[in-house]
């Protein structure tokens, strides 16, 4: 008989719960860094504007757009 894993069994496991994790902050990372694109690219917005609009360092902006190219 195959064995199966619960719910409740993974969100009691260390590792699923830290992959979980990870994968939720890749997950963030790439949508900022797509939103930041877009806002810059379609929008035409300066960069200092995208860092207010979505509330992050200017820093991380430029680093962002310029990974971009």
């Amino acid at each position: 008989m195959p064995l199966s894993i619960t719910d409740e069994m993974l969100e009691k496991n260390p590792f699923f719960q830290k992959g979980k994790q990870e994968g939720l902050q890749e997950g963030l990372q790439k949508g900022l860094q797509e939103a930041v694109v877009r806002m810059y690219e379609k929008l035409n917005l300066p960069p200092e504007q995208i860092a207010s609009v979505l509330d992050i360092d200017l820093k991380t902006v430029k680093q962002i757009l310029k990974e971009k190219e």
